[in-house]
């Protein structure tokens, strides 16, 4: 279990009182999708801390027209890019990942979209990717460039990423 405290050791520069609002739906997040050894727990959050910018965006930045037409996503009428751009903590991309996770959670395709914009549904579509993908049995490996690789599709931001595991690393042995 991981505390508003741990939160703030392990992203120093995000404020208190976003870390909070979090806390409960990390905790739930991680009891549901298995998240529940050191090891797992320290890459789900170094990851979720780096495509979240510390827990300050639930939605990419990124305008999302580089998804347009990405069909390798789903993203197979006009306005897919931008309406499925990334979403959640790990940044959920594309019609088809937002499509699954709809019909995980047994909702429509736009009250997915909004209920993506809460720290739970935020938290848990994160997770749900996360278990989906396998990447507990690759955290269960110690490969965290593996980890990095299935949440970005390659290693942009590789460094931030390994300052936040050491981090909770540290945090929660």
């Amino acid at each position: 279990m991981v505390t508003l405290g741990d939160l703030q050791r392990i992203c120093p520069t995000t404020r208190s009182q976003i870390l909070a609002r979090y806390v409960n739906a990390l905790n739930d997040t991680m009891r549901e999708f298995e998240i529940n050894t050191p090891e797992r727990e320290a890459m789900f959050l170094a990851q979720v801390c780096h495509e979240s910018g510390g827990f300050n965006y639930l939605e990419e930045i990124a305008s999302g027209d580089a998804y347009e037409g990405r069909k390798d996503l789903g993203n197979t009428e006009v306005g897919d890019g931008r309406k499925f751009k990334g979403h959640g903590l790990i940044q959920c991309t594309g019609r088809r990942n937002h499509q699954k996770f709809a019909d995980y959670k047994g909702m429509t395709l736009d009250d997915v979209l909004e209920y993506l914009k809460t720290p739970k549904g935020a938290a848990e579509v994160s997770g749900w990717f996360w278990k989906t993908n396998g990447c507990n049995e690759v955290a269960d490996r110690g490969d965290f460039l593996r980890v990095t690789k299935i949440v970005n599709g390659g290693t942009n931001g590789y460094a931030d990423r390994q300052a936040y595991y050491q981090r909770a690393t540290e945090v929660l042995a």
